[in-house]
């Protein structure tokens, strides 16, 4: 159904407001919707006229995003050790002086590419908190519709577990348990099933995470259930399986003491590759990485692409063309770890590829925003708003121009600049007369570079330019945090008179050596007023590094 839902309420509201005022006029409409709600609004701007006027999607999810994204994060949850994580996300910060391909071995250095290269936003590794089941929201449809890939993944050519990485043969786990008890209830359902302890296999090096218990019968080999039903829900604790969920009441009945239950992640491993053997065919460049200097694919391909069935079910029954009927916006975030930035440019090449520039010019925007998450909400809290701002306002102001552009014409902001580097990843000019779009440009030095490093107690000169792109608003207010432990930022300096550009500036030192963030943070209007709902945040980082005293 997807988006149809919705325009089936819209068009119905419409009879309705007609009816119950009287209105003879025409009733505009537009409608937004966030990460998986962009699936169903491209769909609605691809799908339809005369419902609505005008569609944001924001923080996008272009067709196979919903299911390759998750299996990239995997991968590189599954390969590169938490360590080495957070090293990485500590040498992304702006300012960090370090390599964040520091101390990696071959194979932890090309995952970090491979996921890179699929789009996954550099600047995202410093707040993400990967783990590796997120491959396993793909599941089910692996399961029903490719339910061979297990198999082949472990067995044939071209696929890693033929050969396996250091990485993935240390987590593998397999074996066959025997069952020695089964606990049951006061109704006597079970509720745990223990094992014989010498054949329990020993964990990999992401321990429990991902596995499976298939039933067999006593011989081992002779398999109990079907399909996803084979194996039990439940957690492992030593040699006994606590079960949990839903369980079938197939494989429920037919435990039984002597029988044996297949403990393993074979599946789970397996779906953390599955993007490189599902090369998309629509053009998308995150899978370029896959691919022969002849376009050929690298790896074996699987016979069926499913990651299209998730988006199409939301887009009503629609593939993504970039064919737009109504006037659109996109918002996408740079720092996005879950809705990969580069997508919004690739939608926008499908949109010039298909409506051509005249047209895309009359219908199509797409705004970037530095330093914003997986959100369009207001002001953000706590350490994550030391180097985050929301986009609310942002997406607020877009509306209103969206409106204004459908109902008057009045021709909107045009899109931001930017260019994709070789992987993928989007690079906006450093001014803001040549960036375009909403945002405020904030650039912030300490002692005329990014990262500084000083003494005890000496100064340390902070520079801050804000720049607000032509036609985007004036500047209201900006304020400071100077790496306090409560995250806090100082009062806001509110100007008197706001404009488009601002320079801030003050001199501070620091008691203390180590490492501190400083961060400076503005808001700008459209008309330079105080309305917070339709404001532009944006910040940019330091980070001086005081030696300690010798």
């Amino acid at each position: 159904m997807g988006y149809r839902v919705s325009a089936a309420a819209a068009k119905l509201a419409k009879v309705y407001a007609n009816t119950l005022y009287g209105n003879t006029r025409r009733i505009y409409g537009y409608i937004y919707g966030q990460s998986g709600g962009s699936v169903q609004m491209i769909g609605a701007a691809e799908g339809t006229t005369g419902v609505w006027d005008g569609i944001v999607p924001v923080v996008i999810a272009t067709d196979g995003l919903t299911m390759h994204s998750f299996m990239w994060d995997s991968l590189y949850a599954l390969a590169m050790p938490e360590t080495k994580r957070r090293a990485i996300a500590a040498a992304v910060v702006p300012g960090s002086g370090r390599d964040i391909y520091a101390g990696l071995t071959t194979d932890e250095r090309a995952v970090l590419n491979e996921l890179l290269n699929a789009g996954f936003a550099r600047r995202a590794l410093e707040e993400m908190e990967f783990k590796v089941t997120m491959a396993m929201t793909s599941e089910n449809a692996i399961r029903t519709r490719d339910p061979t890939y297990e198999e082949d993944f472990w067995s044939k050519p071209g696929y890693a577990g033929i050969d396996p990485p250091s990485y993935l043969a240390a987590a593998k786990v397999g074996g066959y348990a025997t069952i020695v008890g089964i606990t049951r209830n006061a109704e006597n359902v079970p509720t745990a099933v223990s094992f014989d302890a010498a054949t329990v296999p020993p964990l990999g090096s992401i321990g429990a995470q991902g596995l499976q218990y298939q039933l067999y019968a006593a011989d081992g080999t002779t398999p109990i259930g079907q399909g996803g039903a084979r194996s039990l829900i439940g957690t492992l604790n030593g040699n006994e399986l606590v079960l949990t969920g839903s369980n079938s009441q197939v494989l429920l009945d037919s435990l039984s003491v002597g029988g044996k239950v297949r403990i393993n992640n074979r599946f789970f491993l397996a779906t953390c590759f599955y993007p490189r053997h599902a090369v998309l065919d629509n053009g998308n460049p995150a899978y370029n990485q896959y691919r022969n200097a002849d376009g050929s694919p690298k790896y074996p391909q699987r016979s069926v692409q499913l990651e299209y069935s998730g988006n199409i079910r939301a887009s009503g029954g629609r593939r993504q063309t970039g064919q737009l009927r109504v006037k659109t916006m996109v918002i996408e975030n740079l720092a996005d770890p879950a809705s990969y930035p580069y997508v919004a440019a690739f939608y926008a090449q499908q949109v010039s590829a298909a409506m051509g520039a005249a047209q895309t010019a009359e219908m199509f925007r797409v705004y970037y925003n530095e330093n914003s998450g997986h959100y369009a909400g207001g002001i953000v809290e706590g350490e994550s708003g030391t180097r985050n701002v929301g986009t609310g306002g942002i997406l607020n102001q877009a509306l209103l121009d969206l409106a204004a552009w459908a109902e008057r014409g009045v021709t909107p902001l045009p899109s931001t600049r930017y260019t994709l580097d070789p992987m993928n990843q989007v690079v906006l000019p450093e001014e803001a007369r040549e960036r375009r779009g909403h945002q405020p440009v904030v650039h912030l030095t300490a002692n005329g570079q990014i990262r500084a490093e000083v003494g005890v107690n000496q100064p340390v000169n902070l520079v801050g330019k804000i720049d607000v792109p032509r036609g985007a608003g004036k500047v209201l207010q900006y304020d400071w945090y100077l790496g306090s432990s409560n995250f806090a930022y100082e009062p806001a300096t509110r100007l008197a008179k706001p404009q488009p550009l601002v320079n801030a500036t003050r001199t501070i030192s620091f008691p203390s050596p180590g490492e501190y963030t400083i961060t400076l943070r503005t808001y700008a209007q459209r008309n330079g007023v105080g309305d917070t709902t339709s404001d532009a945040a944006s910040e940019s980082r330091t980070r001086p590094r005081v030696r300690p005293v010798t």
